[in-house]
This record gives C-alpha cells, structure tokens and sequence, in this order.
C-alpha cells in the first residue's frame, strides 16, 4: 500500500508540473499556499500568511503562462515520502523558455528561464499545502539586469543531479534512512556555530571531496569544501554571527539519495555584522526562507542545491531588491 501510494501521489505531482496552473483541479479545498516575496502580497497581507489555490494562480502561475507561452516545470529532481496520513513529493526544476512578454518587471528575451523549488504536502490524493521559491535574481540576470553584487561564488550553470539518481523510480527505504542521518548530523552541527567561528560547526566529515553547494543568483555555485566555507557561509555567520536553523522543519522530505527541507524561515539571526549581499546591516532580527535539496553519494553528501528568498529578506531589511524592474 505504502509502494503504491509513492508511485501515485508521485504522478499527482508530476502531472500538475506539466501545467501549474492546473493547480485548483489537484488541490484539496482549504489548500494552503505559501508563496516567495512578491508573490506574497496578496490582499495587503505580507510574510507568513499562506495563499489559496486561485490566488496562487493569479499572482503567479498565471504570470507564468503568459510570459513563458505555458507554466509547465520540468523537473531534474524528484523527492516522494509516504507518511502516516499524508506523503510530501520535493520538486526541483525549472520552467523554461524564451519570454514573449514580461514577468515581474523582466522583460522578455531568451534564458534558461526560471528556476523553481517547491515541496507539496498530500492527503488522500489531494494536494493540501505547498510551500514554493524561485530565483527571481537569477531572471533577472538572464535579461542584464543585475539585482545583487556580484556573486561570492561562481557565476555558472546551475547543474542539475544526475538523472539516474535525481529521479528515482521506486521507494527506497534503506537509502534514505542513511541520507536522513547525515543531512540530519549536518543541520546539527551547524547549529553548534560559537561566537560566529566557522570551525565550531562539525560538517567537514559529512562532505565528499568534490562537493558541490549550488546557491542563488547573487551567492553562486562552491565547488569544494574550502570554497564552499568561504564563498557561501562566511558571509552568512559575519553578517549574522548569532544565525541558528529552524528546527522542525515544515517539511523534510527523504528518499533514496535525495533529501530535500523546506524553512519558512530556515534560518533567523540577527543583522549585526556586515552587509550581507549589498544589503545594510539592520542591527535587529532577520529570518531567510529556504529550501533545501541534497544528493548523497555513499556515505557523504555530495551537491546541496539552495534556494533563498533573497527578494523578502531584503524587505525586512527596508530594500526593494526589485525596483530595478520597476
């Protein structure tokens, strides 16, 4: 029953991708729909106020469809969980294609298109609760027009899993108990961080070699274990030298060599050091809503795929990250 239920609710997802704003046709009634900055203000509200299905799909999924000519996601990594009462399905991917008309204040052109993260919550078939990011920077960028600092890492192709592993076929319980341990021992140590010292965190062991930490636009793409600590979470504990991850998580999401979390926020800190991504210090609270996606490769993580809401961060902070797009 709980092999069948993977595959089904799995495809429920899948087909939704093809046309995301099929959304209403696949979502339960009181769906509740947790959307980036600044697809958020909906009805003056702003922040952690989720959204229904048909708002979702007037501020966003319909956007989508009349810049790109469709809403369709083409996955490249597919995350199902079956729990007790419910199964949660991770989806990373893109919506592609060249731009007839603007979205967002982005005008059209061509591009790899936008990136997408999102991980949905399922009762009985139907789809009760979605929490999603995109890389609107990173848009932003394909069209000239730069929103943040140049990146502390590198500025180049964001590269997807490998297809044998980034979309599995079948459960696979043993897999994921051993991925669950280490992302579980990685977030862990990272909330041991001490007087903003990179070294109390315990990871090094965690990570392959050749890992790889894939960021938004504006942070970039680490490539080993030095560079990832430099490029990636140095300027993250100097800018906010008290930050902690939010534990639970709404959603982790483990199976095989895939895991994938959602934090709405991850992350919160205070604004006390450095700006952070050409953004001032604010000296008061901040919180960063994530969404996570890691491979495991034997018994070491190997690629950490990170989306930010660097748009709602930088409000918190007095910013209008997009005003460029008028």
């Amino acid at each position: 029953m709980t092999e069948a239920r993977w595959h089904h609710d799995r495809q429920v997802v899948l087909d939704w991708c093809a046309d995301l704003t099929r959304l209403p046709e696949h979502a339960a009634g009181d769906v509740e729909v947790f959307l980036p900055a600044p697809f958020d203000h909906i009805g003056g509200a702003t922040g952690d106020v989720p959204s229904t299905a048909d708002q979702a799909e007037e501020v966003l999924f319909g956007p989508l469809r009349r810049a790109f000519g469709h809403s369709r996601l083409t996955p490249v990594a597919v995350v199902t969980e079956v729990g007790d009462d419910s199964t949660d399905v991770a989806v990373m991917g893109m919506v592609g294609g060249p731009r007839s008309a603007p979205f967002v204040g982005v005008p059209a052109g061509d591009g790899p298109g936008l990136r997408v993260a999102m991980i949905v919550r399922l009762v009985d078939g139907a789809v009760t609760r979605l929490h999603l990011l995109t890389d609107l920077p990173d848009l932003a960028h394909q069209a000239g027009i730069e929103l943040l600092p140049a990146a502390t890492g590198r500025t180049i192709p964001h590269p997807a899993p490998p297809p044998s592993l980034g979309r599995p076929d079948r459960p696979d319980p043993a897999g994921a108990e051993r991925t669950r341990r280490l992302v579980t021992a990685l977030i862990g140590g990272l909330n041991q961080l001490t007087d903003g010292e990179l070294a109390s965190m315990p990871q090094r062991d965690l990570w392959a070699d050749d890992m790889r930490w894939i960021g938004p636009h504006g942070i970039g793409v680490c490539e080993g274990f030095a560079e990832y600590q430099t490029a990636a979470q140095q300027p993250s504990v100097l800018s906010f030298p008290d930050r902690r991850g939010v534990w639970p998580k709404p959603a982790f999401v483990v199976d095989g060599h895939l895991a994938a979390f959602v934090g709405w926020p991850g992350l919160v800190g205070t604004f006390s050091g450095p700006p952070f991504r050409g953004i001032p210090s604010t000296g008061g609270p901040i919180s960063q809503r994530i969404i996570d996606v890691y491979l495991r490769r034997g018994d070491q993580l190997l690629d950490d795929w990170v989306f930010i809401d660097l748009v709602d961060f930088a409000r918190q902070c007095g910013v209008d990250l997009l005003a460029p797009l008028g």
